[in-house]
């Protein structure tokens, strides 16, 4: 009995001391053990006191953390599951392939999987913080559907909605134009998702416009995403490891636009070994290299494209007086290097230029037309691990985009000559922190400070008459700094949300805007495979892009808001519903959202980017309101020798301007009522891919006239083409004028097309891997519509592509 009144004392006393009780109050509670007088409230602070401090020593917790990567190349594996099946809990990598499982008990078994990698389970003990990292092994056969469909985190059970990881497997799959491999053209057949018009690579998602979409590259703003006059993308598919698109629910690490995120992130260069691609198509040839340069430590990588097309142009023109063509090339090179454990550094870069070029020469004089466009971004990032729980990304970015055309003509009597140029470049310091001090909480909170620089417009015309520089427009320069906090909390075992708030501030010239985004995410989860969930997000965007519509060329004008002009904002609302089937394998989901856009601008009617009499772009510009709204399915299919999706669309897109249309409604030129997209890959055996994509969407809105009526010209107009005719002996000029009802009052045909390809794989001798992709694009020859004309009172329709045929060629060494 005496031991064991020595044991009580000696517990007792580490449990005050643990508890944070004072000595005295300590002593009072062991003076009854001690002197053996039984009381039985004291008695009761004691058992309580003891249980506190066995519950405390219970729920110590320690942390498992580290990176997950492939086994091969040592890539970083970007939200792979980290999940602990015996828990029904997880979490996922983040953007650099970190992870953090703060556990308690004395021991646990994670599991670790990934989309084409075979999964691997990993038992820990728990009696300090673990490091652990892993690598996971690919698995590209695909036989044993079991290791990457079975229990891990999936989009039931994930708070974001409206968000697609799109694999790169998937990108390489799918059939599109000439054979090229394109992020934009994938992207394009999810729900919710459009691009403009035959063959373009932008993306206009639930109804917003291109500038509404921030796009990402390793964190830095890309400001022009064509090549080719939008029907290629910039992102070489080479040098990409990971694609997140976020359609609605945005997260409050994410702000600046109103429509949509996409977040891409570059390879970091192969850790292992030496190796590369080398691939042709019909548009352009690609080469990308990527080594270590101190095994396990550091690395690189260096990819280039550039399309042939301008010099077999420019040989087939050389027999006569005119050459033209167009051409583009990239660069992406990254370079990554491990100082220790917890210290990285990363340095990426882009550059990428677009030129076309028309040139005519004769007896008596000579043309030229150059037009040149291209972006340059840099980022140089360090990543520091504080703790295991705590992760920072420390960045200093630059982007800039700049278009500049020039014509010329050479005459006998006389030269003129016109130049225009445009600049945006940005300049950004970020910090952003991942903290996740249990399972039940993943904190994430940062900002950035950036300094922009807008060089709308410049025109200079030069003839022996005058030498003038007309359009100068003032340079702004802005100042943006923006923080974030958010939240990710599991309430429950059925209930988890994401809450967040993001605050920015935008000085440009002697104005000052200022606002607060809160941000919401809800998750209620009945069971393992079904789930509800809604979203509210409140965004604002700065930035305007001046579109001109009836041009083919990149002439669209970044502007920032000003004294004048106010940003844009946009609320969105969403509702959800996700269900999965055959072990996590099919998943389908179902998504109804309304937004809301403030403030939006776009050009007067028969303004253009070409400004005249001397007119700032102010001037030149309206301000509206719009709104989007519509239903979407999505059914995935993940894995298996049958794999793909079929996406549809039900939306309506509208805008208002006062000064238009009369102040009435008018739908978006890109309103599609119907949007349905199907994609489907095959397995083969003998390492063969046959992929099928199939579309259908309503037409285009477009403005037609509904009758014409003959009047007087306007002023300015005295030189327009007419004829005169006679009244009353008086010679009046009768100017041809077209009456148009409502502004996007016509809509072309509706477009589908189906393109199909089909990939054989070999590996050589030598360890490669060669690869022939053939693939048809239209397959049917359907005659879509590129726009719609009148002529001689009748409407007429030009097409752009029939039927074409390619062959790609891939060699991975």
């Amino acid at each position: 009995m005496l031991r064991t009144n020595h044991y009580i004392t000696a517990r007792l006393r580490e449990a005050t001391f643990r508890l944070g009780l004072s000595t005295r109050v300590g002593r009072r509670l062991l003076s009854p053990v001690s002197r053996g007088r039984s009381d039985g409230i004291r008695w009761l602070v004691v058992v309580s006191l003891l249980l506190l401090f066995n519950l405390s020593t219970v729920a110590q917790t320690y942390t498992v953390s580290g990176y997950v990567t492939d086994a091969e190349s040592g890539e970083k594996l970007i939200g792979a599951s980290v999940y602990l099946p015996q828990l029904g809990k997880g979490t996922t990598t983040n953007l650099y392939g970190f992870y953090s499982l703060p556990l308690s008990g004395d021991s646990a078994t994670i599991s670790f999987s990934y989309i084409g990698y075979a999964r691997r389970t990993e038992a820990v003990a728990l009696i300090k913080d673990t490091w652990l990292d892993v690598e996971l092994s690919s698995n590209t056969l695909l036989e044993e559907v079991e290791i990457i469909a079975s229990p891990n985190e999936t989009r039931v059970e994930r708070v974001q909605m409206s968000m697609h990881k799109l694999e790169m497997q998937t990108v390489n799959q799918t059939p599109v134009l000439a054979g090229e491999a394109d992020i934009l053209k994938t992207l394009q057949l999810l729900p919710g998702v459009s691009g403009g018009t035959e063959g373009s690579a932008g993306l206009y998602v639930r109804g917003g416009s291109p500038d509404q979409n921030l796009i990402l590259l390793d964190g830095v703003p890309v400001y022009n995403v064509n090549h080719v006059f939008g029907f290629l993308s910039v992102f070489n598919t080479d040098a990409i490891n990971n694609v997140d698109l976020y359609k609605g629910g945005i997260p409050a690490r994410y702000g600046g636009r109103l429509s949509s995120v996409l977040d891409i992130s570059m390879k970091e260069g192969n850790l292992k070994e030496r190796g590369g691609v080398f691939a042709i198509s019909p548009i352009a040839a690609r080469f990308t290299y990527e080594s270590p340069i101190k095994k396990d430590t550091s690395s690189f990588i260096i990819s280039t494209r550039r399309t042939w097309l301008d010099a077999l142009m420019a040989v087939g023109s050389l027999n006569n007086n005119r050459t033209f063509g167009f051409g583009f090339h990239d660069i992406n090179a990254k370079y990554n290097h491990k100082i220790n454990k917890n210290n990285r550094l990363y340095l990426s870069f882009y550059t990428g230029r677009d030129r076309f070029f028309d040139t005519f020469d004769s007896d008596t004089d000579e043309s030229t037309f150059n037009f040149k466009w291209g972006n340059t971004t840099s980022v140089l990032r360090w990543n520091k691990i504080y703790t295991p729980q705590i992760f920072s990304n420390l960045s200093f970015s630059y982007s800039t985009y700049d278009f500049f055309n020039e014509y010329m003509v050479e005459q006998e009597e006389a030269d003129y000559y016109s130049r225009n140029l445009s600049r945006i470049r940005d300049l950004k310091l970020q910090i952003d922190y991942d903290y996740v001090p249990a399972l039940s909480h993943h904190l994430r909170f940062g900002g950035f400070v950036s300094q922009m620089r807008f060089s709308p417009e410049v025109v200079q015309i030069v003839n022996p008459q005058t030498d003038t520089t007309l359009n100068q427009q003032a340079i702004a320069n802005s100042l943006n700094a923006e923080a974030y906090i958010e939240d990710e909390i599991l309430l429950s075992r059925k209930l988890k949300i994401n809450a967040g708030l993001r605050g920015s501030l935008f000085h440009v010239n002697d104005k000052t805007y200022s606002n607060l985004q809160p941000r919401l995410s809800v998750l209620y989860q009945v069971s393992d495979r079904l789930s509800f969930k809604n979203s509210y997000t409140y965004m604002a965007q700065y930035l305007h892009l001046l579109t001109n519509s009836s041009l083919s060329v990149p002439t669209d004008l970044w502007v920032s808001s000003t004294e004048n002009i106010a940003p844009q904002y946009a609320q969105q609302y969403a509702l959800g519903v996700v269900r999965s089937f055959a072990n996590n394998s099919l998943e389908i989901s179902l998504e109804g959202y309304y937004k809301a856009m403030l403030q939006l601008i776009t050009y007067q009617d028969g303004a253009n980017y070409l400004f005249q009499n001397g007119d700032s772009w102010e001037e030149k510009v309206v301000s509206g309101d719009g709104e989007a709204y519509g239903v979407e399915l999505f059914i995935h299919k993940k894995v298996g020798k049958l794999n793909g999706w079929l996406g549809y669309t039900l939306a309506w897109s509208n805008r208002w301007f006062e000064e238009l249309n009369g102040g009435r409604p008018f739908p978006f030129r890109y309103d599609r009522r119907h949007d349905l997209s199907l994609l489907i890959n095959y397995e083969i055996p003998r390492d063969r891919t046959l992929s099928i994509a199939f579309v259908f969407n309503t037409g285009n809105a477009i403005t037609l006239p509904t009758a014409r009526y003959q009047s007087v010209p306007p002023p300015g107009w005295e030189n327009a083409v007419g004829y005169y005719a006679n009244n009353s002996d008086t010679r009046v000029l009768l100017f041809e004028r077209p009456q148009i009802d409502e502004r996007n009052n016509f809509r072309m045909p509706s477009y589908h097309r189906l393109d199909i390809s089909y990939r054989k794989n070999k590996d050589t001798r030598r360890d490669n891997r060669r690869s022939w992709i053939f693939s048809l694009y239209n397959a049917y020859s359907r005659r879509n519509p590129y726009f719609i004309y009148e002529s001689k009172g009748q409407l007429k329709q030009y097409s752009l592509f029939p039927i074409i045929p390619s062959v790609t060629y891939r060699l991975e060494f």
